[in-house]
């Protein structure tokens, strides 16, 4: 026999290498690198969002709190507020010398002692007007009369003279001073034929 033919017709032709036949099924083995650098993305990608959150967000209230104790210097500016209190008392200060404020801007006129006085007495006192109309006759009044009715007109507190027009201002600050007491009150309706009508509340000094 020779030696080509074989018992069970085995042919070495057909026969497959054994590292042929590994050949295929062995893959390399993946570097631990390379598979970690997905994850080394996301954590960078990561990093730097909440890097920039952080400037955007964080920053800008931290510089507002630190800007915040700038507008504390206007609080003293309301303690200081205060000194606007002291105008009312100017004002009330020029309200209580309301009564001679007409005496005290009878500059601008001129005294007239010949105006027509008519002199009534404000109280119960006999005699008060006709010893205030011999006062004002003292003074150069020479118009100055005694009226004996009573008076009708707006109640007074003090000896009041009333006066029609700006122009008799000064006169009736005269007539004031003359009598030594009272005021001085603008009201045509209470000063008789547009002359002077002098109150009399107290006795002349």
């Amino acid at each position: 026999m020779s030696n080509s033919t074989r018992q069970g017709g085995y042919d070495e032709r057909l026969v497959v290498p054994l590292e042929a036949s590994r050949r295929g099924a062995h893959r390399a083995r993946t570097n631990p690198l390379v598979a970690a650098l997905p994850l080394l993305v996301v954590v960078i990608v990561v990093a730097a969002v909440i890097g920039v959150a952080y400037a955007l967000f964080l920053k800008p209230s931290s510089d507002t709190s630190a800007g915040e104790p700038l507008t504390s210097p206007t609080a003293p500016g309301a303690t200081s507020a205060p000194p606007a209190t002291a105008q009312p008392s100017a004002t009330s200060s020029k309200s209580a010398s309301a009564s001679s404020s007409s005496a005290t801007s009878s500059s601008g006129a001129s005294v007239d002692k010949a105006t027509v006085v008519t002199v009534y007495n404000g109280t119960s006192t006999p005699g008060l007007a006709g010893r205030a109309t011999a006062a004002l006759k003292g003074e150069g009044f020479s118009k100055a009369a005694l009226n004996k009715n009573s008076w009708r007109g707006n109640p007074v507190g003090e000896t009041t003279v009333f006066y029609a027009k700006e122009s008799q201002s000064a006169t009736a600050a005269a007539i004031v001073k003359a009598l030594g007491s009272g005021k001085a009150d603008l009201s045509p309706s209470d000063a008789a034929n547009g002359g002077i009508v002098v109150v009399a509340f107290s006795e002349p000094k």
